[in-house]
């Protein structure tokens, strides 16, 4: 039996590398968890975009490549969503909104496609629990800076099956989901 997952995640902005590497690293796990019994395919947005790779700073889209026209794009990791089994999403370190992982939630949820949402706990981030102090006129002012994924959005969060803060936990909790 063969299931598809599809890896979600921002790409508008990334460069090549911060774009691929994750999802590198669990299409090769997925592939070493087969068993030729079950079988575990996971799908990038980026396949076959390996003309972006001296990308720093990848554009929305590219009218100039046939798959990466907005029609392109939008039709073909859509349909990707349709017919994956499972989603995994993964927004750590996201610093700008990602329209189209957020139309992709919106669509598996639309699907019934479970949906793997791997964003930072603030509880985990250092970030969250730092305190900054600002002298405003006479008194100190200490404020305390919670530092969250632009993603961190009670809807994104509603429609996901399982949240983690860790990718390998992600890559544990599909193998549970599909039957692993």
């Amino acid at each position: 039996m063969d299931y598809l997952i599809y890896l979600a995640g921002p790409i508008t902005g990334l460069s090549w590398k911060a774009a691929t590497e994750w999802r590198k690293n669990l299409i090769e796990k997925f592939k070493d968890a087969s068993t030729g019994r079950i079988n575990y395919i996971a799908l990038s947005p980026l396949r076959g975009k390996e003309y972006l790779e001296s990308e720093t700073d990848i554009k929305d889209s590219y009218q100039g490549h046939r798959m990466s026209t907005p029609k392109a794009i939008t039709e073909r990791d859509l349909n990707d969503v349709r017919r994956s089994d499972l989603v995994i999403v993964n927004f750590i370190g996201a610093d700008r909104v990602s329209i189209g992982t957020v139309l992709e939630i919106g669509a598996a949820k639309a699907l019934n496609v479970p949906i793997i949402l791997v964003i930072e706990d603030p509880k985990e981030n250092e970030i969250a629990s730092e305190t900054i102090s600002l002298t405003t006129g006479d008194a100190n002012v200490k404020y305390l800076s919670t530092w969250k994924n632009v993603h961190d959005h009670s809807m994104v969060k509603e429609s996901a099956s399982l949240i983690t803060s860790h990718i390998d936990d992600a890559f544990d909790f599909a193998l549970h989901l599909l039957g692993n």
